[in-house]
């Protein structure tokens, strides 16, 4: 017949033999899948050591918080990234008896301070850097000010009070 294919005939011996092999010998297959995950790289940092937490901004602007506890460190919080929200840095600051949580403050390339809400994990509120982007922010707890660097060469240092923040002053660029 045309378009048959032609295979040879199996004799009854090597017939038996391959149902005895395939009954007595068994294969073990493990399946292992990888998953190539590529953590987002670090875009900034901010360590608190009064209680051991450190504050980590990724590229995607992804905000985890980290505690240090007693088996190491661990994810106490985290905040995915707003897609086409450009932040830069971080300042974090002291759990207090009003704020238990600490305080949590960000900037970015839009211009925009924003203080988080620790327990909510979102955005509390969010103040003008009076200076286009943000490109540094810094909290000095002592003083309970926070600066902003900006791109037009000046810093805008905004007051830390209970409600927020409050424009204290602008230091010009030179």
């Amino acid at each position: 017949a045309r378009g048959a294919s032609r295979q040879p005939a199996a004799t009854a011996s090597s017939t038996s033999a391959a149902a005895k092999g395939a009954a007595t010998s068994s294969v073990l297959v493990h399946r292992c899948r990888f998953v190539d995950q590529v953590p987002d790289p670090v875009e900034s940092l901010q360590y608190d050591p009064s209680c051991s937490r450190l504050a980590v901004l990724r590229a995607n602007s992804d905000i985890e918080l980290w505690s240090l506890s007693e088996g190491g460190w661990f994810r106490e919080a985290y905040v995915p990234g707003v897609p086409d929200t450009p932040v830069r840095r971080l300042a974090l600051g002291s759990r207090t008896a009003s704020h238990p949580d600490g305080r949590l403050f960000s900037c970015g390339l839009h211009g925009v301070v924003t203080e988080w809400d620790l327990a909510r994990l979102s955005p509390l509120d969010n103040y003008d850097s009076l200076g286009g982007a943000a490109w540094s922010l810094a909290l000095h707890a002592g003083s309970a000010r926070l600066a902003a660097g900006c791109e037009d060469g000046g810093v805008t240092v905004f007051g830390v009070v209970e409600e927020g923040l409050e424009n204290v002053y602008r230091l010009p660029a030179r």
